[in-house]
Formats: structure tokens, C-alpha cells, sequence
């Protein structure tokens, strides 16, 4: 079986699932209650901790002991190809800073899709990893987030405090 998937506890996020498959990290979720992405329900992955799985849990470990702003594991940014471009302008955000909706919808090449942006960060499966937490509305609210306002107000108050 070439998809794994193996638990780790982390600050912040409590008991989380990292998971890889032949490309890279597929997804970094909260396993703690919370349902699996679709990802899961729709494919089979073993529970096994494999050296690129743990490679990451390192580097997470490493990055809420305030070791490491950047992550190097080789990611499978999966998505449509506007998702997939959404993911790739949030992975531009310097840790500790936070842009609007709105700015990331320019940076991904669609200036006029502030929501479409704001629902593709939702869908983004790689928690940290493409740091979605670190876009908010112009306003200055939170916005929404898929593991949780109070998580993203964790992680941003960690960023902040970690500069």
C-alpha cells in the first residue's frame, strides 16, 4: 500500500493526523473527534509511520518549539487547478504575518475571486503546512478555518510570539 497515515500530538492542535501518499504529504489534520477529509473516505490509507511521516512530524515538532518558520517536505498539493494555485500563493506567507483574502486572491492570479479564495483555503487538507491560518478577512476578523477559530487563534498568536 503506497498511502499512509500515522497520530501525533502537537501544542495547539492536540492529537493530529499526518498523512502522505506517492507524492508527498497529502494532508495534516485534527484527528481529535473531527471527520477525516474526503480524502480518507474515499481511499484507503494503512496506519503506519513512515520515514517521510515522520520527517514531517519532526519538522512540526520543531516548528512549535519556535526551531523552524518553513517546512521542506515534499507536498501533493491535491485540487483543482484554482484550489491548487490558492495553495500555492498561501505557501508565499512568511510565517508571523497574515494577509486578506483579498490579497491572496491576487497573489494566486485571480483578483476578483475573494470568495472563491476564502473557500479554497477551507479546502486546503495540509494544516500548517500550507499555512491557511495566516489569511484573514480585510476587516481584520479571523474568517473561518477548518480546524477551528480558536486553533487559528492559536497559531497565530504563536507566530506572533515566536518572531
Amino acid at each position: 500500500m503506497d498511502k499512509h497515515v500515522f497520530y501525533y500530538s502537537f501544542p495547539i492542535l492536540g492529537e493530529t493526523a499526518i498523512a502522505e501518499d506517492k507524492e508527498g504529504i497529502c494532508a495534516v489534520f485534527l484527528a481529535n473527534g473531527q471527520d477525516p477529509p474526503k480524502l480518507f473516505t474515499q481511499n484507503k490509507f494503512e496506519v503506519k509511520e513512515t520515514p517521510l511521516i515522520k520527517k514531517a512530524a519532526e519538522q512540526l515538532k520543531e516548528y512549535f518549539e519556535g526551531k523552524r518558520k518553513e517546512f521542506t517536505v515534499p507536498l501533493s498539493l491535491n485540487g483543482t487547478e484554482f484550489q491548487q494555485k490558492v495553495h500555492n500563493a498561501l505557501l508565499t506567507i512568511p510565517c508571523g504575518q497574515t494577509v486578506s483574502y483579498k490579497e491572496l486572491a491576487g497573489k494566486s492570479g485571480y483578483p476578483l475571486a475573494v470568495r472563491a479564495t476564502g473557500s479554497a483555503c477551507g479546502k486546503n487538507p495540509l494544516l500548517i503546512l500550507v499555512p491557511c491560518h495566516r489569511c484573514i478577512a480585510s476587516s481584520g476578523r479571523l474568517g473561518g478555518f477548518s480546524a477551528g477559530l480558536e486553533v487559528k487563534r492559536g497559531l497565530l498568536k504563536f507566530e506572533s510570539n515566536a518572531k
